[in-house]
């Protein structure tokens, strides 16, 4: 009875073989799938990171300015409201210091923000190593080459 056919599951080692390419082939076009419809939403991620980015970075125009602006017309108006002039020594500190700490949470939300696009990209080229790694292992080395010349 060793390796020969029949009804007997353990015995019929022919039928689990195909039974278990038919489910790994089922496999492959399911992640093919995946891979198809994910795919250009984690390259354009890949390759340019945060969608935002140049909004959070913008000191000018970004959000952090438009964040300040409200803040730096009410510094404004307290001083105007207690009679003080726009060139009073201790207005132009307080003015001073105002900027100073605005240029430092720049520097800060910079730091974050590239490490943010950083992981966004890393997160991309994971996820499509996740999708592309079970159904065809030489489209991961590629994605990963992409990856890294890109970066």
């Amino acid at each position: 009875m060793c390796g020969g056919g029949g009804d007997d599951p353990r015995t019929n080692y022919g039928g689990v073989e195909r039974t278990t390419a038919a489910l790994t082939e089922q496999e492959a076009k399911r992640r093919e799938e995946a891979f198809g419809a994910a795919s250009p939403f984690f390259k354009s991620r890949m390759a340019g990171g945060l969608p935002y980015r140049s909004e959070l970075l913008d000191f000018s125009g970004g959000t952090l300015a438009r964040s300040a602006a409200p803040l730096r017309a009410s510094l404004f108006r307290r001083n105007a409201m207690g009679g003080g002039n726009p060139n009073d020594p201790a207005f132009m500190q307080t003015l001073a210091d105002f900027n100073a700490k605005l240029a430092r949470g720049f520097d800060d939300r910079t730091y974050n923000v590239l490490m943010m696009d950083e992981a966004t990209r890393q997160a991309a080229a994971q996820s499509m190593a996740n999708i592309a790694g079970g159904s065809n292992p030489a489209q991961l080395l590629s994605i990963w080459q992409n990856y890294v010349s890109n970066k």
